[in-house]
């Protein structure tokens, strides 16, 4: 046991800010959980998933703002998520970014059709900014929560804690082949 604590306490930090960068639900409620297991600190996660969020976002509204492309726009038109998220887009504006990591599965193509749609980088920024101090508290928290609640369901937590972060280990893995399957059979539908 003392062998995977090592390595979470080790390499948390960097999973965090890696699983941020790309799509975060997942990643910021299973460290909130290992942080209620004193496996990372609390705030450094939710500063490193902040950040990570944060810049996540910056790249891909900037991957936006820079393809245009007719041929790439052209391929992006058959993808079920740009389409929602140029639908999203037109109807509510660059405010979407605010809420856009509350759409699980949408805060990427949010971002590259908000840079497509050439929103001002400086507002993009600011939202973006915004939106990811309040996002990774907000979730990150929902983990510890939960992390703690198990503590206090399960008496003595040292004897099941190895199989809980396998478990949330194995859950964050499923949800995100799921989103992926979820993800083609969408696109395979247009095609």
């Amino acid at each position: 046991m003392d062998k995977y604590c090592s390595i979470i306490s080790h390499w948390g930090y960097i999973a965090v800010f890696l699983g941020t960068l790309i799509e975060g639900e997942v990643t910021m409620v299973v460290s909130g959980f290992l942080a209620s297991q004193n496996l990372l600190d609390i705030r450094s996660v939710l500063a490193i998933g902040a950040l990570g969020g944060f810049l996540g976002d910056q790249i891909f509204f900037l991957a936006g703002k820079f393809s245009n492309k007719a041929k790439l726009l052209k391929k992006l038109e058959r993808n079920v998520r740009y389409r929602k998220a140029r639908r999203i887009v037109r109807r509510y504006g660059a405010y979407i970014i605010l809420f856009s990591r509350y759409l699980v599965g949408m805060r990427m193509a949010l971002s590259f059709a908000l840079g497509v749609m050439k929103v001002p980088f400086k507002e993009f920024s600011l939202l973006n900014f915004l939106s990811a101090l309040v996002w990774a508290p907000t979730v990150g928290y929902l983990g510890y929560l939960l992390g703690s609640l198990a503590m206090k369901l399960l008496g003595d937590f040292k004897r099941y804690e190895a199989y809980l972060i396998v478990a949330a280990c194995i859950v964050a893995v499923a949800a995100y082949l799921f989103k992926r399957a979820v993800s083609r059979m969408e696109e395979r539908k247009l095609s």
